[in-house]
């Protein structure tokens, strides 16, 4: 596996981290909910010659899915040929997010069958954002002077979500509202369709990767870099996409709106700043 250096939040309290290369700044915050024994979120930035990186991990039946992702999907990432020839991110993307329950199967360790993560993933290179992502966790970006929101939610409310459920065999039952709708298999239970880990519910030998329960495969999209492309946001589900409407870009944070102290939820977030003229303001 390739070496290169990653800073990431798993193993710290309330972590914040800053960075800056060639290509982006990042600020990046995670923030303990109260329902939780410990923080199950994370984050993790890198970068190459060519390529920034900045993913958020969101675990959920413990961290160990989530600090597993955190610290190796980048250099497997790097590694593929599609990367490194720059004309093939996109591919070389889902292959990496693949590539991570292989390793965790090689790992052999039972807190991988039943701990997992959604993941979002941005690569940013000298003319496109490439996104990815597994789950609920999303990305926001702000592009001429507007707002929009560039990944959907992967949940068992999506129709193909739910076909591939049923046909998985998948077992459905409803939370304290409607609006929460689990799929899983005995007491596996989750509230999303695509994640990185959870082994026990991509265990069925009759089934291939892309027709478990759970899968791992994600979305990704592509972003031009252009002048009004100001700056994306990674977030995992303990912020919502109103929340981005408290993004303060004085202090790179959105915790004055969003957080409380009463917050139930893990949440992180990270803000990649993307406009060559704003950042520069950062050294006046």
């Amino acid at each position: 596996m390739a070496t290169m250096k990653i800073l990431d939040s798993f193993g710290r309290l309330k972590p914040q981290d800053f960075h800056r290369d060639a290509r982006v700044v990042v600020y990046a915050s995670s923030e303990e909910g109260m329902r939780r024994q410990f923080l199950e979120d994370g984050y993790a930035i890198g970068s190459t010659p060519k390529a920034s990186l900045v993913g958020v991990f969101d675990g959920h039946g413990g961290r160990a899915a989530a600090s597993f992702c955190a610290k190796n999907l980048f250099p497997v990432l790097v590694e593929d040929e599609g990367f490194q020839s720059g004309t093939g991110i996109k591919q070389a993307l889902r292959n990496a997010f693949l590539k991570m329950d292989d390793l965790m199967r090689e790992e052999n360790e039972q807190r991988y069958w039943q701990a997992g993560t959604t993941a979002i993933v941005a690569v940013v290179t000298e003319n496109f954002v490439y996104v990815a992502h597994a789950g609920d966790a999303f990305c926001s970006y702000r592009k001429g002077g507007e707002t929009k929101h560039l990944t959907k939610d992967h949940s068992p409310h999506v129709p193909e979500e739910r076909e591939r459920g049923v046909k998985a065999d998948a077992i459905f039952s409803y939370g304290s509202t409607a609006s929460k709708l689990y799929m899983g298999i005995g007491d596996s239970q989750l509230l999303i369709s695509r994640a990185l880990g959870d082994l026990d519910l991509k265990s069925n030998k009759k089934l291939a990767f892309d027709e478990q329960v759970i899968i791992a495969v994600p979305d990704v999209v592509e972003l031009e870099v252009t002048e009004d492309l100001e700056y994306l946001v990674l977030c995992s589900d303990g912020y919502t996409r109103r929340d981005i409407q408290w993004l303060d870009m004085k202090s790179f944070s959105m915790s004055s709106g969003v957080y409380r102290e009463d917050r139930q939820d893990d949440g992180t977030y990270a803000i990649v700043l993307l406009e060559k003229n704003k950042a520069a303001k950062l050294d006046s």
